[in-house]
Formats: C-alpha cells, sequence, structure tokens
C-alpha cells in the first residue's frame, strides 16, 4: 500500500504485480476487487476511487484510513481486554455484513 495526496485528500494506491505466469489469474481478481468495491458503500469501507492497470501492473486507489489494521498488533503480540475485544467485534460485524 502506499499513500498520496491530492486535492487536500489522502488516498492509498493498492499496487498489485503480476508475474507473467500469473496474468490472467491476476487480471480477474483485480476485476473482482474493483467491482466489489465500487458496489460497497459504508463507512468503515474505504471508497475505490480509481482502478487501472499499465504494463501488468494494477492499481486500487482507494480513500486512506490512518492506522493500522488488526493483525498489525496482533502480530506484535498484543493482548485484547475482554472490553476491547467486544468493541472490535461489535465495529467489525457490520462491515462484514455488506461485504458477505
Amino acid at each position: 500500500m502506499v499513500k498520496a495526496h491530492k486535492d487536500n485528500a489522502d488516498y492509498a494506491v493498492k499496487v498489485l504485480v503480476s508475474p507473467a505466469a500469473d496474468s490472467l489469474a491476476q487480471n480477474c481478481q483485480f476485476n473482482l476487487e474493483q467491482n466489489i468495491l465500487r458496489e460497497l458503500n459504508h463507512a468503515q469501507i474505504p471508497k475505490l476511487h480509481e482502478a487501472f492497470a499499465h504494463d501488468g501492473t494494477y492499481y486500487l486507489v482507494l480513500d486512506y484510513i490512518d492506522g493500522y489494521p488488526l493483525s498489525y498488533y496482533l502480530n506484535q503480540g498484543r493482548k485484547f481486554s475482554p472490553a476491547e475485544v467486544i468493541k472490535i467485534v461489535t465495529k467489525g460485524v457490520p462491515v462484514n455484513i455488506i461485504q458477505h
């Protein structure tokens, strides 16, 4: 993920590089991901602003959300209290329902 700034806004640029052998599979994955992101509309899901490919590299331009994913904290060995777990789960459940 790369952070970009334009017109007083921050964006995340997700870069997907495809090896030649996987180009068809990567293209299908890219198209699926961009189509799903275009359909989702929720305050807790980054909005897709642009999707394009150039020379076998695929780019998704999304709203930038400051912070780290939950996996970052778990990989660092962070332990959460029961109250924190409840807060995380109740914030994440509505997003998971929309995504699935």
